[in-house]
């Protein structure tokens, strides 16, 4: 519930504070927690209103996802969450890094996942309650919907150390590669239904 967006706002910031992505667009350790947090908070604001949040009762973890048809982040969603102001909030350098990811991982996104599927946007656990089977039942509910509407799933991910976790699930590569400003590495993953 909206009520919860500042918590989940934090978990998320604590959850990819050590995240590639979120090192390389704020690299500054003593503020990228607020920083994150605060642009994390928008994509959770986003998939409550366009797509599905799943968490747990404590809020120790929380997945969000967008459904078929309803994959592209469109600018007048973006705006109706407060999204096309964040340069007032984490910066203009922060900000251009994050759309140099955004404008590059979409032309992916377009080539990897062309037909209507899910979208894994986020997945995300408290540092102090990972690796304790969380991530998986929350990613579990819409795997199963995707499986008996026969789509597949999209995400990516920065962070080497997810590719073993989303394997699991059945997930695989299908493209990787460095932003063009450098420094960060995306692997971009589809799962086929069933």
């Amino acid at each position: 519930r909206k009520a919860h967006l500042d918590a989940l706002a934090g978990l998320f910031g604590r959850a990819f504070f050590n995240d590639p992505l979120y090192e390389y667009v704020f690299p500054d350790a003593t503020t990228r927690l607020m920083l994150a947090a605060w642009d994390l908070g928008k994509i959770v604001e986003y998939g409550l209103r366009f797509g599905e949040v799943y968490a747990t009762s404590m809020l120790s973890g929380c997945a969000v996802w967008l459904p078929p048809g309803e994959t592209d982040f469109t600018e007048e969603r973006m705006a109706e969450v407060g999204m096309l102001d964040s340069a007032t909030h984490i910066g203009a350098e922060p900000e251009a890094r994050m759309m140099r990811f955004v404008t590059e991982s979409e032309e992916f996104h377009r080539r990897v996942a062309p037909s209507p599927h899910w979208y894994l946007v986020l997945l995300g656990v408290d540092p102090p309650r990972q690796k304790q089977g969380i991530g998986s039942e929350l990613i579990a509910p819409v795997l199963e919907k995707a499986d008996k509407g026969k789509f597949p799933v999209y995400l990516e991910t920065a962070s080497p150390d997810n590719l073993h976790f989303y394997h699991r699930f059945g997930f695989e590569v299908c493209a990787e590669a460095a932003l063009s400003a450098g420094g960060v590495y995306i692997w971009y993953m589809v799962r086929k239904p069933g």
